[in-house]
């Protein structure tokens, strides 16, 4: 198995190794050639893409399960014939959505109480200070004698690492951490991650989101259909070339994304022009988007970003300057107005806000024409001809489905495509990736692809650099109310918006 690993990761000390692990359960193979292996210190990230390997891969490192064949070594010791996995237990600390912690207890009950070989009650004060030395070390700004169930999410995600630590744990598994976290708490979350790193920890990182993977982890490991297909370090880290591994259609996921942009590129009439707009939060705006054009603005400054926004929904009066619209003023009375005018919106976490979760998928669409096509829920000649287009999104089973039992990729695809037929001139989508996986990101790019093919123009908000430039060649940086366009598709050129 060395031929597998770097020669310079030996000089490094091993904390985890999995060589040639197979699990297979109700005669069904889920692992079948499973190699991965962490040094401590290192962050290392994991994409498992299929619901019953990621569970397999947890329940043999939190020792619930041993694995059918091949070898465990945890510290460079042999986990002989995975008798002895259980061990792993009191190895391995798992951070996931539920919670280590008991709400009804203190700060310092939680971290001290129950330890092995500690006599809690004859040594209270000795601990107490210990804890209180911790949480100023670590910058946890949270009274020992807090009740748990008073902290938020993230207090008690750090605390949890504390505990971690505080308890000798030196390797630490985090599963679906993007899903608990908002993107402020996240970057809170990993300060500290990386605090404990640089003291010897290792952290596994079992995660989906690659946005998170990319920024902290210092190596990816990808498990697809029970066997690791790529262990890539931080250096060669590429958001093409993993979503090439992970989707295995790279070559046509190019071709495809290039024929857009090709068609992109094509003369197209103004469609949407800022001239020198002055709204609360941004001053001297001036920019202008094209007919079926892909234009990014990198959020930098959420405030700036909001202006813009709000000043097409209607939200705020235009102090000065003027927008217009296919030729026209426009000065919005509300959003509902602004979709009359052409413009519509895909807001954040649009599964939670946007959908009526106990109408059908079809009544969805429904309600969102009508607001175009005065009753097109009674004539059966529109409701035809809206089957007709859909028939190749959407079965007839999905159509039919209430909103609320259908799966995530049918209500990401209900989400787009209400718009889509639709029409409009202008599609905003706001942070579409901010909380989705590597393959529900993938399905949202096909379908603002989809935009793009009815000639609607697509303009997206988004907090990351990479996205941005990859998604579309221009990219609109605000910061502190001031536009910088950036044509090069180059990250450096926007990252120079933030020395302003």
């Amino acid at each position: 198995m060395e031929g597998k690993y770097h020669k310079e990761e030996f000089m490094k000390e091993e904390i985890l190794r999995i060589d040639s692990g197979f699990k297979e359960y109700q005669r069904k193979v889920l692992l079948k050639d499973f190699n991965l292996q962490i040094f401590k210190g290192e962050l290392c990230g994991l994409i498992i893409n299929n619901v019953k390997e990621k569970e397999s891969v947890i329940e043999v490192l939190s020792g619930k399960t041993k694995l059918d064949y091949g070898w465990l070594y945890f510290e460079e010791q042999l986990c002989q014939a995975f008798s002895d996995v259980s061990t792993l237990k009191d190895k391995i600390f798992f951070i996931d959505g539920k919670s280590r912690l008991v709400d009804k207890l203190s700060v310092e009950d939680n971290v001290f109480t129950f330890q092995k070989n500690v006599k809690w009650y004859s040594s209270k004060k000795k601990y107490s200070e210990y804890g209180k030395d911790l949480l100023e070390t670590y910058q946890l700004k949270i009274s020992l004698r807090c009740r748990v169930s008073n902290l938020t999410i993230l207090q008690k995600k750090k605390l949890e690492l504390l505990k971690a630590y505080a308890r000798g744990y030196r390797f630490i598994t985090i599963v679906g951490i993007g899903a608990l976290l908002s993107d402020a708490d996240i970057i809170n979350f990993f300060s500290l991650v990386n605090i404990f790193q640089r003291k010897g920890v290792a952290f596994l990182l079992i995660e989906n989101n690659e946005n998170i993977l990319l920024q902290y982890a210092d190596v990816i490991a990808i498990l697809k259909k029970g066997r690791t297909i790529a262990q890539i370090k931080k250096r060669d880290f590429n958001r093409r070339d993993l979503y090439g591994i992970l989707l295995g259609d790279a070559l046509k996921r190019d071709t495809y994304s290039k024929n857009i942009l090709e068609m992109s590129k094509e003369p197209q009439k103004i469609l949407l022009n800022f001239e020198y707009v002055k709204t609360y939060a941004c001053s001297n705006l001036n920019f202008k988007i094209h007919e079926g054009e892909l234009v990014n603005f990198l959020d930098f400054d959420s405030t700036s970003y909001s202006g813009v926004i709000e000043a097409l929904e209607g939200g705020f009066s235009v102090l000065e300057g003027d927008i217009w619209l296919a030729g026209k003023i426009f000065r919005p009375k509300g959003i509902w107005d602004a979709m009359e005018k052409g413009i519509c919106f895909i807001g954040e976490n649009p599964m939670e806000s946007m959908l009526f979760h106990d109408l059908t998928v079809f009544e969805n669409i429904n309600i969102s024409l009508s607001k175009k096509v005065l009753g097109v829920m009674f004539r059966k000649k529109y409701q035809r001809g809206v089957i007709e287009e859909l028939k190749e999104v959407f079965s007839k089973e999905e159509l039919d489905m209430p909103v609320h039992k259908a799966d995530p990729i049918t209500m990401q695809k209900l989400i787009y495509y209400r718009w889509i037929l639709f029409n409009p001139k202008l599609l905003v989508c706001i942070r579409p990736f901010s909380a989705v996986d590597f393959h529900m990101r993938h399905i949202t790019e096909q379908l603002i692809h989809k935009a793009l093919e009815k000639k609607i123009a697509v303009l997206i908000v988004t907090s990351n650099m990479d996205e941005a430039c990859y998604m579309g060649e221009r990219v609109l940086v605000l910061k502190d109310g001031i536009l910088f366009e950036d044509n090069s598709k180059n990250v450096n050129h926007a990252q120079d918006a933030l020395m302003w």
